[in-house]
């Protein structure tokens, strides 16, 4: 027995001294290989790339040297102004540690193949020099990412807070930390993080404010539509606030929550999403309870497409674009806002639109071209607005002058009145239109604005 447990004890010393180098090369192998996949996925848009090299590799632990290479392509869903930089080259000398297993130590604790830091020091980087001696930090930002045994990895990003000045403007960042988790198949991932705030104030006193925000969430792959991410999300903030200087004009928003979910039902791509607020100041209106409530559904098929290039001219050939088209204009959507509202001095405003559009009975010999015929579409269209809100909103969101406008188009029978609330109904079916129920050509408000 004691023989027995010897032979233990020294394979247990063994494995300890001889797996750390092994795990160690398997974690750089998975590293560089998702290095080179983000590559891939941005490559549309520019040149991404991220290299590890001069490896000095140890017994538990290896360095390396991060090389960073980012430039923008000419597209049109690119901002020209981003194509405009020069293309970004830098490299950051022993920025990275790769700490191996199987039981990792450091920062990203755990049990798996090895775990990386990425530490930005802006000392060792020439054009962030200014930055390090103006708010003292000894890193601009901290990344671990831990492997684990089965392929699944979690990243952490931390960045400090800090307070920065450039004449005219002063930076007061309040801290960075977020987190994700992917699993092993790489059809799931977890995600959560918080915010601390930042507030950005200028000359003559002019200030935009974000406050603590939090988010997390999932996503995930449905088999069925591997290109196609579902899952659910929320994000919070505390305040946001955009105003000051000289005019004194400001908006503020306090409490916002963002919350949405996407699935998929049958062949039907479904997403519901939930925005609330608890008070808004715009001008001389205080705003109270906002609240958007919405759905959308559209075909699976058709937001596979959507998703991996719709029509985009920088990609697809002017045969792929009509192809896509097609298949796209085939496919039903509805679109719902069952809310859309919030209080103006104890009153509220209302809001409601319910549209659809029946593209699985577009006729078969329907000949896609572009630009596309949407007159051609309007017959599987129908759509339907109710508006309610109170007289002096308008007033106090400084657009006084359309009061004689509703007045005029309460007259007409346009706009419904009850004293000083209005109400509206406005809807779209077979081609047709309607007001309050009641047909309605377009042509009326032109008469109506351009008098006798």
């Amino acid at each position: 027995m004691k023989r027995i447990a010897i032979a233990v004890v020294v394979l247990v010393v063994v494995l300890a001294a001889a797996l750390p180098p092994l795990f160690g090369a398997r974690a750089r192998s998975l590293i560089e290989n998702d290095l080179a996949y983000l590559a891939e996925l941005l490559a549309p848009y520019g040149t991404v790339e991220v290299s590890l090299q001069d490896w000095d590799v140890g017994w538990y632990s290896s360095t390396a040297t991060a090389a960073v290479v980012v430039a923008f392509d000419d597209r049109p869903d690119v901002p020209p102004r981003l194509v405009d930089l020069p293309a970004f080259t830098r490299t950051f000398p022993n920025s990275i540690t790769l700490r191996h297993g199987p039981v990792v130590t450091g920062p990203a604790a755990g049990l798996g193949w090895g775990s990386v830091e990425l530490v930005v020091d802006p000392s060792l980087v020439p054009p962030l020099q200014d930055f390090h001696d103006a708010t003292g930090l000894d890193r601009v930002a901290h990344l671990g990412i831990s492997v684990g045994f089965f392929g699944s990895a979690t990243v952490g990003l931390d960045i400090p807070a800090f307070v920065y000045e450039v004449p005219g403007q002063q930076f007061d960042f309040r801290g960075l930390e977020a987190d994700a988790t992917l699993d092993g198949a790489g059809e799931a991932m977890d995600f959560g993080g918080e915010f601390g705030g930042l507030t950005v104030t200028g000359q003559a006193s002019q200030t935009a404010a974000v406050g603590t925000t939090t988010w997390s969430g999932r996503n995930r792959v449905d088999p069925r539509y591997p290109n196609l991410w579902l899952g659910e999300g929320r994000v919070d903030i505390a305040r946001a606030m955009v105003g000051g200087g000289q005019a004194g004009e400001s908006v503020e928003v306090s409490d916002i929550r963002l919350q949405g979910e996407s699935g998929i039902e049958g062949d039907l791509y479904v997403a519901t999403g939930l925005y609330r607020a608890k008070e808004m100041q715009v001008m001389n209106a205080q705003l109270d309870d906002l609240v958007l409530d919405y759905a959308v559904g559209y075909g699976a098929e058709g937001m596979v497409r959507l998703m991996a290039g719709g029509l985009d001219v920088a990609v697809l050939t002017p045969e792929a674009q009509l192809e896509n088209a097609d298949a796209l204009l085939r496919q039903r959507l509805t679109f719902d806002i069952d809310r859309l509202g919030f209080k103006h001095a104890g009153r509220p405003a209302l809001a409601t639109v319910a549209m659809a559009y029946r593209g699985d009975e577009l006729p078969d010999d329907f000949n896609v071209e572009l630009p596309l015929d949407f007159m051609a579409l309007l017959p599987l269209l129908s759509a339907n607005l109710d508006l309610a809100f109170h007289r002096e909103l308008l007033g106090d969101l400084g657009i006084g002058q359309m009061d004689g406008v509703v007045r005029m188009l309460a007259r007409e029978g346009i706009v419904r009145e009850a004293g000083d609330d209005y109400t509206l109904n406005v809807g779209f079916a077979n081609g047709g239109l309607t007001i309050n129920g009641d047909p309605f050509e377009p042509f009326q408000l032109l008469g109506l604005f351009g008098g006798p």
